[in-house]
């Protein structure tokens, strides 16, 4: 509120005893106590948010505070998520024998929904080229495309010829454990990242390459997940020629990480 004309400090209400029309003060009160002059917390001309700044309720608030209901903000990227191979079915009991749960699916949904990003989930495609191709096909309208199996040489790995039929593949594999058969190709300027079917695989590839893709796409200033060095209480075997990731139960002891 503003401070009445003639003021110069202001006194809570709690130290202060009402009597008829009187009052009397038990706390004593020098000038400019409890009052915020204008201008304190942000001049004229001075930047309120900077850009690239996630919009959380502090942000809000401020923004609010100064009359701004309307600011420009990145889009939140819509992401497909198309799961391949005949022996998929969903969750809901004991799958059938040769069967196995669609996992993927949700654990990528779940993935995306950290970073913000919208999904849509496809049903699964069949493991043929033409069923494939129809399924990547009709996420065109999605900003990525995450598929996930088929990303191997064999006979029943078709996603690779169908990103190559339908755009362009920059990477069809790397030296990384587990996810070595990833695939990365563009679809025009639409990013595809092809995974391998294995859980693991699908979450290694996720933080390595796609959650810094969206984290880019939304104008993140953080990229990049910190880095820090642990102690191993067990050994660690790594694959001749393949960097390896493997999970790990952090746990600090006397200022030390394990």
């Amino acid at each position: 509120a503003v401070v009445p004309e003639g003021a110069d400090c202001i006194v809570k209400s709690e130290d202060c005893l009402f009597q008829n029309q009187a009052v009397l003060i038990y706390e004593p009160c020098s000038a400019a106590q409890n009052i915020q002059p204008q201008g304190s917390i942000k001049k004229t001309g001075e930047l309120l948010i900077p850009k690239n700044k996630r919009l959380r309720a502090v942000e809000i608030e401020v923004l609010s505070s100064a009359a701004i209901t309307d600011v420009s903000v990145y889009k939140k990227p819509v992401i497909s998520i198309i799961t391949t191979g005949d022996e998929l079915v969903e969750a809901g009991g004991v799958p059938p024998v040769g069967k196995r749960i669609n996992s993927n699916a949700h654990l990528l949904a779940a993935l995306s929904k950290e970073t913000n990003a919208e999904f849509i989930i496809h049903p699964p495609a069949p493991d043929d080229f033409a069923g494939i191709k129809k399924a990547v096909q009709n996420a065109k309208d999605a900003d990525v495309i995450i598929t996930t199996g088929g990303t191997a040489h064999g006979g029943q790995d078709h996603i690779l010829k169908v990103l190559q039929e339908l755009g362009t593949v920059h990477i069809d594999k790397i030296a990384v454990k587990p996810g070595q058969h990833f695939i990365f190709a563009t679809l025009g300027e639409k990013p595809v990242f092809a995974l391998p079917g294995t859980p693991t695989a699908c979450l290694v590839i996720f933080e390595l390459f796609i959650k810094p893709s969206i984290r880019k796409m939304m104008g993140s200033p953080k990229i990049i997940n910190d880095k820090s060095r642990a102690v191993s209480f067990s050994s660690v075997k790594k694959p001749p020629g393949l960097r390896n990731f493997t999970g790990a139960e952090i746990k600090s002891l006397r200022g030390k990480k394990f």
